[in-house]
């Protein structure tokens, strides 16, 4: 095949031998459709990169293969992502395309990423933030439950899958379970519980300069679910106070609903309890409208908190699938009998549901939750006979998911709002 250049001169031409086509027939498709590549709007460097060190991989034996740069941040991706199962099943489909599992195991130790359960990386968070030009925090946390396991870390020399305990001000131990001795593995094992839930911390950086920045893992460590409300305020107030010292301003907290959690969002708001900062330095105001006579709230706050939309929204949409709970809407039965002749009885095209949308083996299956509140299933209800309690119960559901949505506005509120006045008062 010989392919014209747009240059008149004939050297230029560039003749590919017919066997290499039948062999890679992209090649072909490559050349006829190259103008429009050339004018295309999306960038081809990282495909461009893959291609070059497959084919010069290709070229050598396997034990010789080396890849670049921008390739080993794409497998170690993909293999965070996707899991080892997924990983080898594109290697060995696409030769010569990524390192072995071994050789990525020993990338990401290596790397300086590497997380030390129970420790706090105040350090690098402020790098992160220092990086991005930000000042302001803020933090979310969330547990969710494991299966109980014991290994060992040849990095920090610890075992993990113990509960850690947890000091004065609600923090984990992080060095409880290192030893040399195998007879103090052994009274561990008969006396320690185990961790029946991972506790994670992230804090999202808040900057007027970078809309779209991502949030970074602050700690994550294994619990047994065994603490007070008490230590949640005094980990929380640590916490503002480690990050002051560091020159960001930590502007609020958000988790789930768990009552522990709850009673420490209501002491350090002031919410129908005492509140937890009174004359604290660092407060700020907050100027509620003079209308907003309903709302309890004190006006000058150290920090705000408040529920995780996606888990209040899973826990509306679990409270209505539970047998052993009534909900009454007037008189007005709360039910999903309604959902469940919507499907039966109007095409799929009208509602988009399957029963596994109202009956989901994982509870905390959000994208259910969103699909049952949409707007084409609250219309279609509007027909159903005796669905109005259901309906009014959806409606609340769908406000909620309209806040996980409003979370970029807020952000951008907050920025607007406080960037100034934090960035002279921290």
């Amino acid at each position: 095949m010989r392919h014209n250049s747009n240059d008149s001169n004939s050297s230029n031409d560039l003749i590919i031998p017919e066997y290499l086509l039948k062999k890679f027939p992209f090649i072909q498709t490559l050349i006829v459709y190259s103008n429009l590549i050339m004018k295309s709007k999306y960038d081809f460097t990282f495909l461009n990169i893959i291609l070059n060190n497959m084919f010069r991989n290709l070229s050598t034996e396997e034990r010789g293969f080396r890849y670049e740069d921008a390739v080993r941040q794409f497998a170690t991706s993909l293999y965070i992502l996707g899991g080892r199962t997924a990983y080898e099943f594109i290697r060995v489909n696409i030769p010569a395309f990524l390192p072995t599992v071994r050789i990525i195991q020993s990338f990401i130790a290596a790397s300086d990423n590497h997380l030390t359960e129970g420790l706090f990386n105040y350090e690098k968070a402020s790098d992160y933030f220092n990086s991005i030009q930000s000042t302001i925090g803020f933090i979310a946390e969330d547990t969710t439950a494991v299966v109980s396991k014991v290994t060992y870390d040849t990095t920090s020399n610890k075992f993990i899958g113990f509960a850690l305990p947890l000091d004065n001000n609600g923090f984990p131990i992080a060095n409880s379970y290192s030893t040399e001795s195998f007879s103090c593995l052994e009274e561990w094992y008969s006396s320690v519980p185990r961790a029946k839930s991972l506790n994670a911390y992230l804090i999202q950086p808040l900057s007027s300069s970078a809309n779209n920045t991502s949030p970074y893992l602050l700690s994550a460590y294994g619990t047994d679910n065994k603490y007070e409300s008490s230590d949640v305020i005094s980990r929380w107030h640590h916490i503002h106070q480690k990050f002051k010292a560091k020159g960001i301003r930590i502007l609020g907290f958000s988790t789930d609903c768990d009552s522990r959690y709850l009673h420490a969002m209501r002491a350090s708001l002031g919410f129908f309890s005492t509140f937890a900062y009174d004359d604290h330095p660092d407060l700020f105001s907050i100027d509620l409208p003079r209308t907003w006579s309903w709302f309890f709230m004190q006006h000058e706050q150290l920090y705000i908190c408040f529920q995780d939309p996606v888990h209040i929204c899973t826990k509306l949409r679990n409270r209505i699938l539970s047998e052993t709970t009534h909900l009454l809407l007037g008189n007005q039965l709360i039910t999903i009998e309604p959902l469940l002749y919507m499907i039966n009885n109007y095409s799929k095209f009208d509602h988009a549901l399957v029963r596994s949308d109202i009956y989901p083996k994982d509870r905390q299956n959000y994208s259910s939750a969103a699909k049952i509140s949409s707007n084409n299933v609250l219309n279609l209800l509007q027909r159903i006979p005796n669905s109005l309690g259901i309906n009014i119960y959806l409606q609340v559901c769908k406000k909620n998911m309209s806040k996980k949505h409003e979370m970029t506005s807020l952000s951008i509120f907050l920025k607007d709002k406080f960037l100034n006045y934090f960035g002279k008062n921290c």
